[in-house]
């Protein structure tokens, strides 16, 4: 009984031990003129600047007039974004903004970095979460500039 024991613990140690530093790893972070911003739960780059390409059969939609970011924010990231969101949502001149997007494994390293130059909210869209525990809104931004600052090689 007492192997049976030690067997056990032994197992349960390696499978532990085995198991990355973070246990709830993210897998991408997102800053805004340089600062983290909460509540980011995925987002999409969309950058096309070839209609032939955006035209082609493998695409249905006609290339956007400016390269798009969308944001699936959660209640904390609209928060965190209300009052820029709310000056494009009133009329008001918005201000163009930075944003960096890093990629990251398990360990937090980041595997790809793209920063987006001269960035402003155009579309905000939310469609009702009857199942889910937190609503998801996407915001769509257009950029000015996409820049891959890194991407690990190895």
């Amino acid at each position: 009984m007492k192997a049976r024991i030690a067997l056990l613990l032994l197992a349960v140690s390696a499978a532990a031990s085995a198991q990355t530093t973070n246990p709830n790893p993210k897998n991408f972070r997102m800053l805004i003129d340089g600062g983290e911003t909460p509540g980011v739960a995925g987002f999409a780059i969309d950058f096309e600047r070839s209609a032939a390409i955006a035209y082609s059969p493998r695409l249905v939609v006609a290339p956007a007039q400016a390269p798009r970011l969308t944001l699936n924010l959660t209640p904390k990231g609209l928060s965190a974004l209300s009052g820029w969101l709310n000056d494009a949502g009133n009329g008001v001149s918005v201000a163009a903004r930075s944003i960096e997007i890093q990629s990251l494994d398990n360990e937090e390293t980041v595997l790809i970095d793209w920063r987006i130059d001269g960035a402003v909210p155009i579309a905000i869209s939310q469609l009702s979460s009857g199942n889910g525990t937190s609503p998801l809104v996407a915001v769509i931004l257009q950029f000015e500039k996409l820049t891959l600052v890194k991407a690990k090689s190895d």
